[in-house]
């Protein structure tokens, strides 16, 4: 009988080489507690509904910060609010990133709204970062800012959520703050084109510009 032809056996295929992990997002941290998890560092402004840090959602861990009223709490007219301290190095390396993540909610109604501010050391205004009237999405987003222009200051970082009392409430979480070099994220937004205030705003750490 004939003797059948032996068939080729194909090469092994070649394994990947695994893909690095990334080292870690931020090279030199700034801000401490930036993930909420203990109740240190963060202040919260004495106001009308007070931020708080909570359970009810979080990006990480276990507990976010939670800015605004929501909805089941009696509407007001109030600013709600955390911020810290920070000195950002004079030969800090750029750029310079402000980065963290928010879960929005609320509808939009053109009063209510969302700010993150830079203020100096006594509470004076600096610069508005972010200012958004937009409805949440109930989805967690990060948000990213070039900050290499305030180095060799110190400031304060603030986060504001403002509800004028009347018709729909707005509120966020916010989670894992970290504000430093070598962030390593999608491109800066650029900060709000909002011009500066007129009205001086009272050297207080409730301080929430309209």
């Amino acid at each position: 009988p004939a003797t059948p032809t032996p068939t080729p056996t194909p090469p092994p295929t070649a394994t990947p080489a695994p893909t690095p992990t990334p080292g870690p997002d931020v090279c030199t941290e700034l801000l401490v507690n930036g993930d909420f998890e203990s109740s240190s560092n963060w202040q919260f402004g004495s106001t009308p509904f007070p931020g708080r840090y909570s359970t009810t959602a979080a990006y990480t861990g276990a507990r976010s910060v939670q800015l605004g009223i929501p909805d089941g709490n009696t509407n007001r007219r109030a600013y709600s609010t955390t911020f810290q301290r920070v000195t950002i190095p004079a030969d800090a390396e750029a750029p310079v990133l402000l980065r963290y993540v928010e879960r929005t909610h609320g509808p939009a109604d053109n009063l209510d709204y969302r700010q993150v501010l830079l203020l100096n050391s006594s509470y004076g205004y600096v610069a508005q970062l972010s200012r958004s009237y937009a409805a949440g999405t109930g989805e967690w987003t990060q948000r990213v800012f070039d900050v290499t222009a305030y180095r060799g200051r110190a400031l304060v970082v603030y986060f504001n959520v403002y509800n004028n009392g009347t018709g729909t409430q707005m509120w966020s979480f916010i989670d894992k703050v970290e504000l430093g070099t070598c962030v390593k994220a999608a491109a800066p937004e650029e900060p709000t084109a909002t011009p500066e205030p007129t009205l001086t705003p009272p050297l207080t750490p409730t301080l929430a510009l309209d």
